[in-house]
């Protein structure tokens, strides 16, 4: 590999290699911490002397999902709500995916709406969102409080 263009900077086998040791040293560093130093020794900054802290997360995401490196597990989400938790198990007795989803509505009918009305079932309804809609859980879910 020559080198690679990734967030505006060239990036060269030695950089690769020089930032795979620096993860090797420092295990205990979460993703902020990386892109820090990553921005202390290349001294990224912007117009008014900030560090590029997000740019360099953004660059060390790009390289993670081309392969050339292994980044620590996310500790939070991220504001704009990209990472999605595994969805937890369905809950017992709910039905599992596969027959009614293939079904016409006229075949589930009687349909109806419930309220969600205790946290039990609000945990139930993030559940199913999660595992099925495309937005995932990242809206709010109103509920009547006892």
């Amino acid at each position: 590999m020559d080198t690679i263009r990734v967030q505006g900077r060239e990036i060269s086998a030695a950089n690769l290699t020089w930032l795979r040791e620096v993860m090797a040293a420092h295990p205990q560093w979460n993703r902020t911490a990386l892109s820090r130093h990553l921005c202390h020794v290349w001294n990224w900054r912007n117009a008014v002397g900030r560090l590029k802290d997000m740019a360099a997360r953004t660059l060390l995401l790009k390289l993670a999902a081309r392969g050339l490196i292994s980044l620590p597990d996310s500790q939070k989400r991220n504001g704009n709500r990209q990472r999605r938790a595994h969805p937890p198990p369905l809950l017992p007795g709910e039905l599992l995916a596969g027959s009614w989803l293939q079904s016409s509505l006229a075949g589930l009918r009687p349909v109806a709406l419930e309220l969600v009305a205790t946290s039990e079932q609000r945990r139930g309804v993030t559940q199913w969102l999660e595992q099925y809609h495309y937005r995932g859980s990242d809206f709010p879910i109103p509920y009547l409080k006892a």
